[in-house]
């Protein structure tokens, strides 16, 4: 075979037309790779009045839940939920929309968790795609309150023992709201894969198929 030496091999490298099916599947793949977002962490506002006993309990309640697994020594996050860092921002629910605003601004949270009413504060959310976990909208609240002795954790150890043994108090209805919250936020992010690129829409769906198939 006789290779003519008119052009040198990279020339003819150049000189080589790509298959069109193989540019439109690289472009698939790109087009892929640009709207997946795989994260590493994702942050989460948590509305609750700190000035009250009620709040520090549901962020005690919430925290347990992020140290369930996943966790290691020397981490700086505030535990991990699904399988990712998760950082916590505490709102307070009687100083108004002030804050949140800055939190959001500064912090982009995800999700949000607590008292979330009608007001500025839901509209807040709503128009910066913040998405509310509320386990107080399960069909399966009403039932858990009433039973929060047969709550167990991840592992299958008692809710209640392991709480009480963390923060040396009986939890409260407060409490068990910040912890079924972080364990449906942990089950949505479990199930995106860590793709987190997800609309606000799609993410709300998630959540609430969630809380309608939870089992406390």
């Amino acid at each position: 075979m006789m290779v003519s030496c008119s052009q040198n091999p990279t020339q003819r490298q150049f000189d080589m037309k790509i298959p069109q099916h193989l540019i439109k599947m690289l472009g698939l793949l790109a087009a892929l790779c640009v709207n997946t977002v795989f994260a590493h962490s994702f942050n989460v506002v948590l509305i609750a009045p700190f000035n009250e006993t009620t709040g520090q309990a549901m962020l005690d309640g919430f925290l347990l839940a992020t140290r369930e697994q996943d966790s290691y020594e020397f981490e700086e996050s505030d535990g991990h939920l699904g399988g990712l860092d998760s950082y916590v921002f505490k709102v307070d629910s009687f100083t108004g929309a002030g804050q949140l605003e800055v939190v959001i601004r500064e912090s982009a949270p995800l999700f949000a968790v607590g008292d979330v009413g009608p007001g500025k504060i839901r509209q807040l959310l709503a128009q910066h795609q913040v998405v509310v976990v509320d386990p107080a909208a399960s069909k399966f609240w009403a039932s858990t309150l009433a039973n929060p002795d047969r709550l167990t954790l991840i592992n299958g150890d008692s809710l209640l023992s392991a709480f009480e043994q963390a923060y040396g108090y009986i939890p409260s209805p407060e409490a068990l709201r910040g912890y079924l919250a972080a364990r449906i936020i942990a089950t949505v992010v479990r199930n995106s894969s860590g793709d987190l690129g997800l609309s606000a829409p799609k993410l709300r769906l998630a959540v609430k198929q969630s809380l309608q198939t939870a089992r406390w």
